[in-house]
């Protein structure tokens, strides 16, 4: 009996129709093959009959032409075989040697003791309106309570294929974590136990962790109370006055509205009431924001921008996630490298309003030292390299010891450069990453929105109901006029 070899193949069923009394079977082909992922070798093959060990003699002369480099037993192939046999029966994609799967990694990663980061609002049992003084999220933590456990990545487990060649698994990373202030560190056998040192106000941003004290405002902030800088969090009983500062090193909680001001916060910003702003004014946060609106507001932050009812006129920049399934944005232009989930775009009065998803703000600004000094370390280099290659080339003569001086030099540069580009690279990848290209408008869309993607821009022209518009990596729109129910990513 012949087996014909296929190194690449992926397993083929053959067409045996059953419902026509017409149709014929289609003889199977014995053949030999590597599934696609050369984890398996597989057998085709018609009932082999009496001819059960002609069988096993070509499928083991086909496995030395494969390059097996080592053969299974013979009465395991046997036994193989034999089990799946049926009389009449064909032999159809039968695993005849299997690989090792390699088995994947998983970064590092946290697990917190509560849900301490719920998000909304308290809502009346009597009324169902929902009370914007009380947040759900409870963030108030005791002196030893524990908050967190961080896991170290798990670097995963290389496989092995048929032709015994290592697998190699996805690399893998642990969390960059920061540990702040007032954090006490138990170290277990698995993991770190993250505990509170004393009775504050928890901070989870731009992945540092800590417990702040915190500084209370009992009214308003403005002319006569003066500004505040304050390490830890602050909270105020009032609203923030134009021309105010706030400079926190832990959240902000305000109770009432913010004028124009400057904010400030290494945390989180919370206002129960809305945000106005002007062009002179900014609002810098290395956590996440929550509003009831933002108007004319100008906002950098690290996290989500999460608002109840709309963002007017505004320059939102974040690293998060816009979140406003209840609201609108009209106008200015937001840039949310997590995308952005808004329940309406534009106006009917065709405001201009820009929306760009998956575009992380500050790449320019963590690129930029790296570049400068490879620029600089690139310039040195080659000054070095043109004299060591004219004094090689016999061009030019200088002492044995300068030479040697200059070469390791030129080799401490080149080191260096390789890691500059290494550091670049790998900024750009986590910024890839973390990217999605993506915006979901729940309801409508009205002409004068504008998408902006990495590789492509377009308008819209006509009202529109429940858009759904994100790029694959190829840059190439995706759109489709989709329910409310907003898609996972």
């Amino acid at each position: 009996m012949d087996i014909e070899n296929d190194k690449s193949s992926e397993e083929k069923v053959p067409a045996t129709p059953e419902s026509s009394d017409q149709a014929e079977e289609i003889p199977l082909k014995t053949r030999l093959y590597v599934s696609s992922d050369k984890l398996a070798i597989l057998l085709d093959s018609p009932h082999p009959g009496d001819g059960l060990q002609g069988l096993l003699d070509d499928v083991e002369t086909r496995m030395k032409e494969l390059g097996l480099s080592e053969l299974p037993d013979r009465s395991v192939l046997e036994e193989r075989i034999s089990e799946k046999l049926e009389p009449d029966s064909q032999i159809i994609g039968l695993v005849m040697v299997e690989g090792v799967e390699p088995i994947q990694g998983k970064d590092g990663w946290i697990e917190w003791e509560e849900d301490f980061f719920m998000t909304g609002f308290k809502v009346d049992d009597e009324s169902g309106r929902m009370d914007f003084w009380e947040r759900l999220e409870h963030l108030c933590v005791s002196e030893g309570q524990v908050l967190a456990r961080v896991y170290p990545r798990f670097p995963g487990i290389p496989g092995i294929d048929v032709f015994g060649e290592a697998m190699s698994c996805e690399n893998t990373f642990d969390l960059e974590i920061t540990i702040g202030s007032n954090i006490e560190i138990t170290e277990e056998e698995e993991y770190r136990t993250c505990s509170s040192g004393i009775d504050g106000r928890m901070r989870w941003a731009n992945n540092t962790l800590a417990v702040d004290e915190v500084y209370r405002v009992h009214g308003d902030i403005r002319f006569g109370t003066g500004n505040v800088h304050y390490n830890g969090s602050v909270m105020v009983e009032g609203d923030v006055k134009d021309g105010a500062t706030v400079d926190a090193g832990g959240d902000i909680i305000i109770s009432g509205l913010v004028e124009p001001s400057n904010i400030t916060s290494k945390g989180s910003l919370i206002v129960s009431g809305g945000i106005i702003g002007n062009e002179n004014h900014r609002i810098e946060l290395e956590g996440g924001l929550h509003a009831r609106y933002l108007t004319q507001a100008e906002v950098l932050s690290c996290e989500d921008v999460e608002v109840t009812r709309d963002i007017s006129q505004s320059n939102i920049r974040t690293l998060g996630q816009v979140i406003i399934p209840q609201g609108r944005i009209v106008g200015g232009e937001v840039t949310a490298n997590r995308g952005i989930q808004v329940g309406q775009a534009g106006s009917p009065g065709e405001t201009p309003t820009t929306l760009i998803p998956g575009t992380d703000y500050s790449l320019p600004g963590k690129l930029a030292e790296p570049r400068e000094r490879a620029k600089s370390v690139s310039t040195e280099f080659e000054k070095i390299k043109d004299i060591t290659d004219s004094v090689l080339q016999r061009k030019r003569m200088i002492a044995e010891s300068e030479f040697d001086k200059l070469m390791k030099q030129q080799k401490q540069l080149e080191k260096e450069l390789h890691a500059l580009h290494a550091t670049i690279m790998e900024i750009k990848r986590k910024s890839t990453k973390q990217a999605v290209r993506e915006v979901h408008v729940l309801k409508r869309t009205f002409p004068g929105v504008r998408f902006k993607f990495r590789k492509m821009e377009f308008s819209i022209d006509e009202l529109t109901e429940g858009l759904h518009v994100w790029t694959k990596d190829d840059g190439k729109k995706q759109e489709s006029q989709a329910s409310a129910e907003v898609k996972s990513k």
